[in-house]
């Protein structure tokens, strides 16, 4: 037939491939996805005012293998304001962090392809160091991968965001001042978060469950970005740990989500943590480990998790715990 033939397929999720063809004219191919919008590295790069007088005196380990990249790096960063030291590859970034006094670094631009060690290996070192201060330092990929796949490897390995190569300037000035200038939840905000979780259905189910068993049920609020502080925990969760206020409790895990877990489970709570911060929607996770109490006491927690996200697409937990160790 010399007219046109035109045909479409429709997809499970929205999706339509459309074909319309003509013999002696050829055929025309149509691909129709539907897309969500992203929440991650976007988020960092929105038009939002950088105060550039921030970076002054701060410090970075650039930790980068190729001596052009690391040459064009430090220039841009020092006429930034920063201080830049560098590092050859993974090994030497860890060990200049381990060496370093503590607060001499303020953030560390990670090359991911180094010889000798990975960046993402010495992430992974940095994250478990049993300095839990130099642990906790922010941590940017710097690589040529730049597909969404390279960015949540990234989070999952433990890095804060990930910038791709070649570098561009205002990409790297508004995620270093994202990360840099976070001053934590406003506390005004903390009723507003408790009414907004409050009312969750696999929360409440939860706790109801756990309730009935006559088991000890307490929630908190941290900040999933960085130190991944505590600003917020209910006075059941306090007395899991054995303390008898709230500044006790944060003092005796050093403010952060991080310092209540075991040390022989952080990995596995890391990994969760950083997983599901890489997911784009609000959504629920589920994951059991130890906790040591102030008197020294182990206990095994059931804890489920709903992240959000506040101001900047910064990620926020409400997270409820269950002491499951007699069950």
């Amino acid at each position: 037939s010399r007219h046109a033939n035109r045909q479409e397929v429709r997809g499970t999720y929205g999706w339509t491939i459309e074909v319309e063809s003509k013999l002696g004219q050829g055929t025309t191919f149509v691909l129709t996805i539907p897309h969500r919008i992203a929440r991650g590295e976007e988020e960092y790069t929105e038009d939002y005012q950088v105060d550039e007088s921030f970076f002054e005196g701060k410090r970075i380990l650039l930790a980068e293998d190729n001596e052009l990249n690391a040459e064009i790096s430090t220039e841009v960063l020092e006429e930034m304001g920063f201080l830049v030291e560098r590092a050859c590859n993974g090994i030497e970034a860890v060990d200049m962090l381990d060496k370093s006094e503590l607060g001499y670094y303020d953030i560390i631009l990670m090359d991911i392809q180094m010889p000798k060690m990975s960046g993402y290996e010495a992430t992974y070192i940095i994250r478990n160091m049993s300095d839990a201060e130099k642990s906790y330092i922010p941590i940017v990929a710097m690589t040529a991968n730049a597909f969404e796949e390279d960015r949540k490897k990234s989070l999952q390995n433990g890095m804060d965001a990930h910038i791709a190569k070649p570098l561009d300037i205002d990409t790297i000035k508004k995620t270093l001042y994202f990360i840099l200038s976070k001053k934590g939840i406003d506390e005004s905000m903390i009723d507003r978060w408790k009414n907004r979780f409050a009312d969750c259905e696999s929360i409440s189910s939860f706790e109801s469950i756990y309730r009935q068993k006559g088991l000890p049920c307490g929630w908190l609020i941290y900040e999933a970005y960085g130190q991944e502080k505590i600003h917020f925990a209910d006075k059941t969760l306090i007395e899991m740990f054995g303390c008898k206020d709230y500044d006790e409790f944060y003092a005796y895990v050093g403010g952060s989500f991080k310092g209540m877990v075991h040390p022989d489970d952080l990995a596995l709570v890391q990994g969760e943590i950083n997983s599901q911060i890489s997911q784009s929607d609000k959504c629920v996770d589920r994951v059991q480990y130890r906790i040591i109490r102030k008197d020294g006491a182990i206990r095994t927690v059931d804890d489920i998790g709903h992240k959000s996200f506040v101001e900047e697409g910064m990620p926020v937990f409400y997270v409820g715990l269950v002491d499951v160790t007699e069950e």
